[in-house]
């Protein structure tokens, strides 16, 4: 009797059709190009950073002030 019982709740698991994993897939790689094309609108705050002020300051702290002055000049 034990024997039938668990080959009952063995089989009695449905399975998932392969259309609905079929969709499900489909529905993925929509979601992921969705977010990979948001991604790639999104703009850097600073806009273009070799005109902004902020990157031009940290490059010049990074080079030592004699190097500076002689880009300067």
């Amino acid at each position: 009797m034990l024997n039938k019982s668990r080959k009952s709740d063995a089989t009695s698991k449905k399975l998932i059709p392969i259309k609905h994993v079929k969709k499900a897939i489909t529905v993925l790689k929509t979601l992921n190009e969705k977010i990979v094309q948001n991604e790639l609108k999104k703009k850097p705050l600073l806009g273009d950073t070799s005109d902004s002020p902020v990157f031009l300051q940290v490059t010049l702290k990074k080079i030592p002030p004699k190097r500076a002055l002689q880009m300067i000049r």
